[in-house]
C-alpha cells in the first residue's frame, strides 16, 4: 500500500470513529437533536444540552427550569410553575446526589416563581434582578456563572445567565423560542430589541430560552428580532392608513384583524401554534400604546377616544414598607374612586373587564396586588413576589396592611375624598373588617362572598361587622349565603343590601365577568347600590 492510500485509510477510519463518537455522545446525553431543522432540542424532562448543563421544561407555555451541575454542585436558574415542576427538580437533585449551591430567578413572574420557598440555599445564594449586577460573577467550583441584564421584559427587571466557560446564555423571557416574542407582560419594545441585538452580538453557542426548545441560537434572535420589528412597522402602516377620526378600540380591532404572526416572523415552524395569538395581540397591544400616544399629543384623536380612561400601572409603599403594585383606571380627578381587592391566590387581574365598566358608571378604580395571592388572567401578583423576597408573612390577614396602605394613598397622595372599599372573598371580609376606621373618607363597602375566613387580632369579622356604620352590599353565590348571611345580619348600619341571585351564583367578583351565568343580575344589583349611594 502505497502511502497516500494509507493515508485515505487512516482519514476514512479517524472520520468513521468520530461520527460513531458524536453519535454516543448525542445518545448519552438523552436529547432529540435534529439535524435537518432548526430546532436543536426538543426540550422534555431534563434534556442534557451541555456537559454541564440539564434543562427540564414545564406546562406553562412550555418554561425551562435549568440545572447547571459541576460535580456534585449545582444552580438552579428558574423555579417553575406549579408543585409537579418543583418535584421534578428535587427528585433530580436527589437522584444525582447534587447540593443546591446556589438558585437564580431570571425574573419575578410566577411561571419562573412559583416553587419560591421550596429549595433551600445558604444566605446570599439567592439571585433575583433586584439584588445583582450587570457583569456579577456567580462562582461554583470551576464554573462562572455571569449575570448579564436584559432588559425589555417584566418591567425591565430581567436577568440572563452566561456561562463564561461554555459560551452559552441562559436567557430566561427576552429569547422566546415557542411564541413571537411576549411584550405582554411588562414589555417595553425599544427596550428588548436593543437586549436582542446586544445578545446576538455576543455570538453564543447556545441559548437556552425563557420559553420553547433550543434552536440554533443565531435563528432564535433573528427570528425574534424580524417579528418585532415586523410587527412595530405594520402596526404603524394601518394606524396611518385608518380613516380619521376614529376610536381606539376600532384601531385595535382592525390590527388585530390585518396583521398576522405569520406575517411577521421569518419561520413558523417553531413557533407553538396553539396558542400564539393571545401574545400576539398582547404584543401589538404593547406597541399601539407608543403610537396611539402620538397620535393622541398630535390630537388627531377624537374627543370620545380622548376621554378613554387613563390606565397605568405603578408601586406605591404598604405601611410596612413593601412595594404594592395597583393599576389605576382614572377617568377626572373629582369623581369617586373604587378601591378593588381580589380573592385569594388570585391577583389585581380580577378586575381587568370589571374596572373598565365601573368607569363606564363614573368611577375611578384602583385594582390592587394584595401581598396574599398569586396571578388570574394573565396578571401575576407582584406583591405577593416582594413579600416572598423579603421574607414577609403573606397569609390572608397579613393583607390587611396593604388594604390600609390603598385607602390611605387613595386620599392624601391622590386627593379622592370619597372612596368605596370593594373585596373578594378573603379581602371583602377585610374590608369589612377596616373600612368603618377609616369612614372619614370610606362611603361604602362592597363585599364579595365574604366569611369568618380568620380571625384579626382574636377577633371575628362578625364582630367588626358590628361596628360598621357606612352603606354596606353583600352578595356571593346562593350556596354561600350560609357564611355571608350571618355577616350581613351582624352589620349596625341600616343603609345595607344583601343580593342573593337566583341561580347558583359564582364566588366572589368573578360573578361579574362576561363568562359568569346570571352576571346581569350581580351587575344590575351593584348599580342600584351605586346609585342609591348619591355620590355623583
Amino acid at each position: 500500500m502505497n502511502i497516500k492510500s494509507k493515508g485515505l485509510k487512516i482519514l476514512f477510519w479517524g472520520f468513521l470513529v468520530m461520527s460513531l463518537l458524536a453519535s454516543s455522545t448525542a445518545t448519552a446525553m438523552g436529547s432529540t437533536k435534529d439535524n435537518e431543522s432548526k430546532v436543536l432540542y426538543k426540550l422534555k424532562d431534563w434534556t442534557k444540552v451541555s456537559k454541564h448543563v440539564y434543562v427540564s421544561t414545564g406546562t406553562m407555555n412550555s418554561v425551562n427550569m435549568v440545572l447547571v451541575v459541576y460535580g456534585d454542585k449545582a444552580t438552579l436558574v428558574d423555579l417553575g410553575y406549579n408543585e409537579a415542576e418543583g418535584l421534578r427538580i428535587k427528585e433530580f437533585i436527589e437522584k444525582e446526589k447534587l447540593t443546591l449551591e446556589n438558585i437564580i430567578v431570571t425574573h419575578l413572574h410566577g411561571d419562573h416563581t412559583g416553587n419560591y420557598g421550596k429549595f433551600k440555599v445558604d444566605d446570599g445564594h439567592f439571585f433575583t434582578p433586584r439584588n445583582t449586577t450587570d457583569g456579577q460573577i456567580i462562582e461554583m467550583g470551576e464554573a462562572k456563572l455571569k449575570i448579564v441584564k436584559t432588559p425589555g421584559h417584566a418591567d425591565d427587571l430581567h436577568d440572563s445567565v452566561e456561562l463564561t466557560n461554555e459560551n452559552l446564555l441562559i436567557a430566561g423571557d427576552v429569547v422566546v423560542t415557542n411564541v413571537g416574542s411576549n411584550l405582554k407582560f411588562g414589555g417595553s419594545y425599544h427596550t428588548l430589541i436593543e437586549t436582542l441585538e446586544k445578545i446576538k452580538n455576543n455570538n453564543y453557542d447556545l441559548i437556552i430560552p425563557g420559553h420553547g426548545d433550543i434552536i440554533d441560537a443565531e435563528f432564535a434572535i433573528n427570528n425574534q428580532l424580524s417579528y418585532l420589528k415586523n410587527l412595530y412597522s405594520k402596526v404603524k402602516s394601518v394606524y396611518r392608513k385608518m380613516k380619521l377620526p376614529t376610536t381606539l378600540d376600532k384601531l385595535k380591532n382592525s390590527l388585530y384583524e390585518n396583521i398576522k404572526i405569520q406575517d411577521c416572523v421569518l419561520d413558523m415552524s417553531v413557533i407553538n401554534t396553539e396558542e400564539p395569538d393571545r401574545f400576539h395581540k398582547g404584543n401589538i397591544d404593547n406597541i399601539l400604546n407608543l403610537q396611539a400616544m402620538e397620535s393622541y399629543l398630535s390630537g388627531h384623536w377624537e374627543d370620545e377616544a380622548k376621554k378613554t380612561p387613563r390606565n397605568e400601572t405603578f408601586v406605591f409603599p404598604s405601611l410596612d414598607g413593601l412595594d404594592i403594585t395597583a393599576d389605576l383606571y382614572l377617568i377626572d380627578n373629582t369623581s369617586p374612586i373604587i378601591l378593588l381587592f381580589h380573592r385569594a391566590r388570585w391577583s389585581r387581574g380580577e378586575y381587568l373587564e370589571i374596572a373598565p365598566r365601573l368607569n363606564e358608571l363614573g368611577y375611578n378604580v384602583m385594582a390592587i396586588d394584595a401581598r396574599s395571592g398569586a396571578s388570574i388572567n394573565g396578571v401575576d401578583n407582584k406583591t405577593v413576589l416582594r413579600a416572598l423576597e423579603n421574607g414577609l408573612a403573606h397569609t390572608h390577614p397579613d393583607a390587611l396592611v396593604d388594604i390600609e396602605a390603598a385607602i390611605q394613598y387613595a386620599h392624601e397622595e391622590l386627593g379622592y375624598e370619597d372612596i368605596i372599599t370593594w373585596g373578594s372573598s378573603y379581602s371583602a371580609s377585610l374590608v369589612l373588617a377596616i373600612s368603618q376606621k377609616y369612614s372619614d373618607n370610606v362611603r361604602a363597602v362592597l363585599a364579595f362572598a365574604p366569611g369568618e375566613y380568620f380571625k384579626i387580632e382574636n377577633k371575628s369579622i362578625a364582630k367588626y361587622a358590628k361596628e360598621l356604620q357606612l352603606p354596606v352590599f353583600i352578595t356571593g353565590s346562593k350556596p354561600e349565603e350560609q357564611w355571608y348571611r350571618p355577616l350581613y345580619e351582624a352589620i349596625s348600619s341600616k343603609d345595607k343590601v344583601c343580593f342573593i341571585p337566583e341561580s347558583q351564583g359564582y364566588h366572589g367578583s368573578q360573578a361579574l365577568w362576561k363568562s359568569s351565568n346570571d352576571n346581569d343580575s350581580y351587575w344590575n344589583a351593584v348599580k342600584t347600590f351605586l346609585k342609591s349611594l348619591k355620590l355623583k
